[in-house]
């Protein structure tokens, strides 16, 4: 009894393990969730523009920015590039020592949105999840080896369980009597 046990938890273990080594292929987009909270702009675009909040909502991305002297930015949808054809872009003018909300219609392509923000100084991109899925892409090939990889352990664990089950007589149903 206890190799056989000692043999289905190592499986489960090996098993459960495969799908968490797939998660480490993490991007950095530079833009944190966390700098984009509060009452302080802490994402700083160039020396006189920070961004404070940025957010999508019904379609349209909603950017928060401050600025320490009157400044025109221009702003382009970046997911209008998967569509192709004519990109949106609008120019916006920023007052000095003051929060100023842009709000500008976005092209959603594969769950995300995005915008630049053009100062004349910097361009500066700003990518937005628009859904949050509980396992999110993208994927490769060393995922899907290691998903596949998984599933086979998993289902030969079971396989293994229901065939030493079946070799020392503990078959857990009712015995028929007729």
């Amino acid at each position: 009894m206890r190799p056989t046990f000692l043999l289905i938890t190592a499986l489960v273990v090996a098993s459960l393990a495969a799908p968490v080594a797939a998660q480490e292929n993490a991007t950095d987009t530079g833009l944190e969730a966390e700098d984009l909270t509060g009452d302080e702009c802490t994402v700083h675009i160039d020396q006189h523009v920070s961004l404070c909040s940025a957010e999508y909502r019904d379609g349209e991305v909603v950017l928060e920015l401050r600025s320490d002297r009157p400044e025109t930015i221009t702003v382009t949808d970046a997911g209008g590039i998967m569509n192709g054809g004519e990109i949106l872009r609008k120019d916006y003018v920023l007052r000095s020592d003051r929060r100023s909300t842009v709000r500008m219609p976005v092209t959603k392509a594969n769950g995300f949105v995005g915008v630049t923000i053009d100062t004349g100084r910097t361009l500066y991109g700003v990518p937005l999840e628009t859904s949050s899925t509980l396992i999110g892409g993208p994927w490769d090939y060393a995922d899907t080896q290691a998903a596949a990889l998984g599933g086979g352990i998993g289902s030969a664990a079971v396989v293994l369980l229901l065939t030493l089950r079946t070799i020392y007589g503990r078959e857990g149903g009712i015995e028929r009597v007729a």
